[in-house]
C-alpha cells in the first residue's frame, strides 16, 4: 500500500499509523522506509474507552479503530485524512480524493464494485442486519447519520467530523449494535 500510494500521489505524503497494532518488525522498517521514499509517518494510539463495548479479536479491533474513534485518535490540527486499508493497492494520485468536494459531510467512500458479481458475496447490505435495517432503501455509500457505510479506502473531513459529533453518534450506535453479535458480523461496515 505504502509504495502504490506514493507512486501515484503527486505531492507529499504523511502516514499515520495505529501503534497498537504494528509488528515489531513493522516498527523497525518504517524508519528506513520513511528515508529511502521520502516520506512522513507518525505512530499513533488510542485506549479503548472502559464503557465501550470491547472487542476481543485483534482484526475486529483494528476495523473499530478505523472508524469509532477518527475525532479522538488523531491531533486537533489534523483537518482530513484518508484511510487505506494496508492491503490495498492504490492506482491513483490521492490527492484527488483528498481535495474532492465532500459537500459538508465528514466522510466521503469510495464505490463498492456494485457491478462486479465476484463481489455479491461481500454485500452485507443485501443480507440480515442490514437488509432489515434498510428496509427495502437502496444502499448508498455515503455518510448519513443511519451508519451505512464501507470501505477499504474512504476520506475523512476531521473538523465536520468533529463539529458534528460524528464520533460520539458511531460509539452509541456501535455500543448499541455490539450486545448483539450477528449484527457486527463485519465491525468496520457498522
Amino acid at each position: 500500500m505504502i509504495l502504490s500510494v506514493l507512486k501515484n500521489t503527486h505531492r507529499p505524503v504523511k502516514f499515520w499509523f495505529i501503534k497498537n497494532y504494528l509488528s515489531p518488525p513493522f516498527k523497525d522498517v518504517i524508519p528506513h522506509m520513511a528515508r529511502e521514499y521520502g516520506f512522513d509517518y507518525e505512530l499513533i494510539t488510542y485506549r479503548w474507552p472502559t464503557w465501550l463495548h470491547k472487542q476481543t479479536e485483534k482484526q475486529r479491533i483494528i476495523w473499530a479503530y478505523k472508524i469509532l474513534f477518527l475525532d479522538v485518535i488523531f491531533p486537533l490540527s489534523l483537518e482530513k485524512v484518508i484511510f487505506v486499508d494496508a492491503d490495498q493497492v492504490v492506482r491513483a494520485d490521492m490527492g484527488e480524493l483528498y481535495d474532492m468536494d465532500i459537500k459538508g459531510r465528514p466522510l466521503a467512500y469510495t464505490p463498492f464494485c456494485d457491478n462486479n458479481k465476484e463481489m455479491d458475496g461481500y454485500r452485507f447490505w443485501r443480507k440480515g442486519f442490514w437488509r432489515d435495517h434498510l428496509q427495502g432503501k437502496p444502499y448508498h455509500i455515503r455518510f448519513v447519520i443511519t451508519f451505512q457505510i464501507v470501505s477499504a479506502l474512504y476520506v475523512v473531513d476531521l473538523v465536520k467530523f468533529r463539529e458534528t459529533a460524528a464520533g460520539d453518534h458511531l460509539r452509541v450506535f456501535y455500543e448499541t449494535l455490539s450486545k448483539d453479535p450477528n449484527s457486527l458480523a463485519n465491525l468496520d461496515q457498522a
